[in-house]
């Protein structure tokens, strides 16, 4: 187990990569939607060669920057070792990282580019889910509870619209949850439970 002192630290890296990542997907999808040809949808996640707008290629570099950033989030809360639900919700924002970069990297066929979205999709909320668990376990509610209305929106978006009309709030909201979890981290309490 880590001292107190050494998770306060990985706390505030922690802190760093989601907050980062959070503004620079924010920023991104804000952007990009100012294009008139361009539209945020399942087919905007292609890779940076293959886009033919600036702003497509925006998208892809943001989403693949913040991909990596979402995956070193990932790997720092795995390393953290405090507790099982903060391993488990790191391994599904790595996958999300690793997704991420892959389909704004790699992925030249449509074929299984729906299914990877929809992976992506999944391990982020997963993951979201199991880091409303940690705060609500460790009495933090007011960060438990905006997750919470986050993940309920997106549960019901997807049952009114479907996933693949999902994207844009989801980004939107995944984009505010990084910033939050950032914020919390480094000027609240700690991501562990002590």
């Amino acid at each position: 187990m880590l001292s107190g002192r050494q998770v306060e630290c990985k706390d505030k890296l922690t802190g760093i990569l989601a907050l980062i990542a959070g503004v620079i997907l924010f920023a991104i999808v804000l952007y990009c939607g100012t294009g008139v040809d361009w539209a945020l949808s399942n087919e905007s996640f292609i890779p940076y060669v293959n886009s033919q707008t600036v702003y497509g290629q925006v998208f892809s570099v943001g989403v693949t920057i913040g991909g990596v950033l979402i995956a070193l989030y990932g790997t720092d809360l795995v390393l953290i070792k405090g507790n099982g639900v903060l391993s488990a919700s790191g391994i599904f924002f790595i996958i999300t990282g690793i997704t991420a970069m892959y389909l704004t990297l790699i992925v030249t066929t449509w074929d299984f580019h729906g299914d990877l979205m929809i992976l992506m999709a999944l391990c982020a909320l997963i993951g979201v889910i199991l880091l409303t668990v940690n705060d609500w376990a460790g009495r933090r509610f007011f960060t438990g509870g905006i997750s919470m209305i986050l993940i309920f929106v997106v549960f019901a978006l997807i049952a009114a619209e479907g996933i693949s009309e999902v994207y844009i709030p989801a980004m939107y909201g995944f984009s505010a949850w990084l910033v939050l979890q950032g914020v919390k981290c480094l000027f609240g309490d700690p991501t562990v439970n002590k």
